[in-house]
């Protein structure tokens, strides 16, 4: 039996899953934009919008004390899996 299993706080939570690093919009397009088609891909930037989140970072303190969760991916990494895994599949 694993030790999530048997930690009965763990079952029926709701968690944050990230990597603990923030990544601003920019960078992530950035990223992906070096992945996907770097020559016809440009932001569109536009004012801000009631309710636009400026900052964020997930809090994934309760998935590291109820699952012992660590992040073995940086961002970079994750969306390379993804990216690969939907050129193969799609």
């Amino acid at each position: 039996m694993s030790a999530v299993s048997e930690n009965k706080d763990a079952i029926n939570q709701v968690y944050n899953i990230a990597c603990s690093h923030k990544t601003s919009l920019n960078e992530l397009f950035d990223f992906l934009k070096s992945k996907l088609n770097p020559e016809k891909t440009k932001p569109v930037y536009e004012e801000f919008r009631k309710g636009d989140v400026l900052h964020s970072l997930a809090d994934i303190s309760k998935a590291k004390s109820l699952l012992e969760y660590e992040s073995i991916y940086t961002i970079e990494q994750g969306l390379d899996e993804a990216l690969g895994w939907y050129k193969q599949n799609l």
